[in-house]
C-alpha cells in the first residue's frame, strides 16, 4: 500500500512540474515575442518627441526659442537623426535587440539652418555625440537647430 501511494505521489508531482515547465516556456516565448514590439514604440516615441519640438519651434513664429533635452540612449543604445530638408522630414535609425528601426516623420516645410554637432552638409545628429539638448531659435525667415559640443 505505501509503494503505491508514493508511486501515485511521484507521478502527480511529475505531472504538475510538467505542466509548470511547460506554462514557463510559453509565457518566456511570449514575452520574447513582445520585446521587438516594445522597443519600436519606445523608438517612435523618442523620434516623434524630436519632430514635435521642431515642428513646435517652426510654427510658433518669429523669436521664438526652445531648449529641448532628449535622452542620450534608447535602452543604452545610440540613434542616429537625421534631417532631411528637401522631402521636409525627419527620420531616427535605431538598433534594437532583434532589428534596425527606422521611422519618419513629417516636419514643417520651413527653411532649416544646423549649427554646433549637426553639420549643414550632413544634417544628422548623433544622440551620443555631443550634449543632449539643443537650442531651437526661430528667427522668422528660418529655424535655427543648434547641438553644443
Amino acid at each position: 500500500m505505501r509503494g503505491q501511494v508514493a508511486t501515485e505521489f511521484f507521478v502527480y508531482t511529475s505531472v504538475f512540474i510538467f505542466i509548470v515547465i511547460a506554462a514557463f516556456i510559453s509565457l518566456s516565448y511570449i514575452q520574447t515575442a513582445e520585446i521587438p514590439t516594445r522597443e519600436a514604440t519606445l523608438a517612435k516615441e523618442v523620434g516623434e518627441d524630436f519632430a514635435n519640438s521642431i515642428n513646435l519651434a517652426a510654427n510658433a513664429g518669429k523669436g521664438f526659442s526652445y531648449n529641448y533635452s532628449f535622452s542620450k540612449t534608447i535602452l543604452g543604445k545610440e540613434y542616429l537623426i537625421t534631417f532631411d530638408e528637401d522631402n521636409s522630414r525627419l527620420a531616427i535609425t535605431w538598433q534594437g535587440t532583434y532589428n534596425n528601426f527606422t521611422y519618419a516623420y513629417p516636419l514643417s516645410s520651413y527653411d532649416y539652418e544646423f549649427n554646433g554637432c549637426i553639420s549643414d552638409v550632413e544634417k544628422k545628429l548623433a544622440s551620443n555625440g555631443c550634449k543632449n539638448k539643443i537650442q531651437l531659435f526661430n528667427d522668422g525667415e528660418k529655424l535655427i537647430i543648434t547641438q553644443e559640443a
